[in-house]
């Protein structure tokens, strides 16, 4: 790290992050999203502990337990666990195979008193919380125009985007193409976008990074000073010698050379993660299951077919055979006292479960499905008899 480095990680550091640190994430947003120029010029980064403390951070910061939340269903987990007890609302837009549907998010706030929230006295929501790429945990990711049309949306009703996007650099598009952001579509500073070092460097640094404009980071470096007054400074000092040492080995002609390099060998790794969950799933559990091919991250979202709720089956069946997953309720809010009527009086149920292909080996990924079909074959009614 040199001494200078080393020094500053080793004492009280601004609640922002170190300095250079900043420089180089700010540079890097800018680079990458290029939002319009009346956000540019006003665009902050705050450094956290993962971008989990992020989102704490953040929902606290614009929710109270009389306001509502809109979301997608299903919902990552994570998120879920910290807004059920907070308190707040909660609804859920619909989604299909390629996220949230811009058309049933306008209707719902289009007829909000007639929902089933709104006429439970839940309030119309300002603020949108969704994965938009590589969505945790059905893997689907939104197309730009899909993205266009839920921002105007958004403005349309006054709202606020929390844009969660760990697995951003992990898009298995053609030609190597990322998507755009919410971020780069922000004309009028409506979007806290929360990225993650977690996937492209290591988890256990736990370092992410909010961006957006100061308005709104100003009281979330507030919140951060108040509760933990800033992130590691030796995790930071690490992420900062490492931006130094991708751009000190690029070429003159672009200092984020190494840097994009690094994000395509991590991306043709998840990429063939990715294709050997699915010939693994069709070669065992064609008949037995439905998915979507995920075009980004680490999940694929199991439709078990003639099975009603996956609780059971995951947490009993399949962990006799070895296999670890996750069943889809996991993924659907809870209602309580504080939730929208529209969770529907429970965690409803679901056929649903979700595999991870992150770190697993091939033959790994191979055994876990042959294994989940057996237990689909013991333990579940066919489709046809049903």
């Amino acid at each position: 790290l040199g001494p200078e480095t080393t020094a500053q990680a080793l004492q009280y550091a601004p609640t922002a992050g170190l300095p250079r640190l900043v420089e180089h994430l700010r540079a890097l947003q800018v680079r990458e999203h290029r939002p319009p120029a009346p956000i540019a010029g006003d665009l902050r980064v705050q450094v956290t502990t993962g971008s989990q403390d992020a989102l704490a951070k953040a929902f606290e910061m614009l929710l109270t337990p009389e306001d509502t939340l809109l979301l997608e269903r299903p919902c990552y987990s994570g998120a879920l666990a910290f807004l059920e007890p907070l308190g707040c609302h909660l609804a859920a837009t619909g989604t299909d195979g390629e996220g949230i549907v811009p058309e049933e998010m306008a209707a719902l706030l289009a007829n909000w008193g007639s929902s089933a929230a709104g006429r439970a006295g839940a309030p119309k929501p300002r603020v949108l919380y969704t994965i938009p790429v590589g969505s945790n945990p059905t893997g689907a990711s939104l197309s730009a125009e899909r993205k266009a049309a839920i921002y105007e949306v958004a403005r349309k009703h006054g709202m606020i985007i929390m844009e969660d996007d760990p697995y951003y650099y992990i898009q298995f598009n053609e030609g190597g193409a990322r998507t755009p952001s919410f971020l780069s579509m922000d004309v009028d500073g409506r979007v806290l976008r929360f990225d993650s070092f977690s996937k492209l460097v290591s988890s256990g640094l736990r370092l992410g990074f909010v961006t957006g404009p100061s308005q709104l980071l100003d009281r979330l470096e507030l919140h951060q000073q108040a509760t933990s007054l800033h992130t590691s400074g030796v995790s930071q000092a690490i992420a900062t010698a490492l931006f130094d040492h991708w751009q000190g080995q690029s070429g003159a002609g672009d200092r984020w050379q190494r840097f994009e390099e690094h994000v395509s060998k991590v991306c043709a790794l998840y990429r063939s993660q990715r294709d050997s969950a699915l010939s693994s799933a069709e070669k065992h559990l064609a008949g037995l299951a439905r998915w979507h091919a995920p075009r980004a991250g680490m999940f694929l979202w199991l439709e078990l077919l003639g099975v009603q709720d996956s609780s059971r089956l995951v947490k009993e069946e399949a962990v006799k055979e070895g296999v670890i997953l996750v069943p889809g309720g996991s993924f659907v809010a809870h209602a309580s006292p504080g939730a929208a009527a529209a969770c529907g009086g429970g965690r409803p149920l679901s056929p649903h479960v979700r595999a991870s292909f992150s770190t697993a080996l091939p033959q790994e990924i191979d055994e876990a499905m042959a294994r989940l079909a057996r237990v689909l074959r013991r333990t579940a009614p066919t489709p046809s008899s049903l």
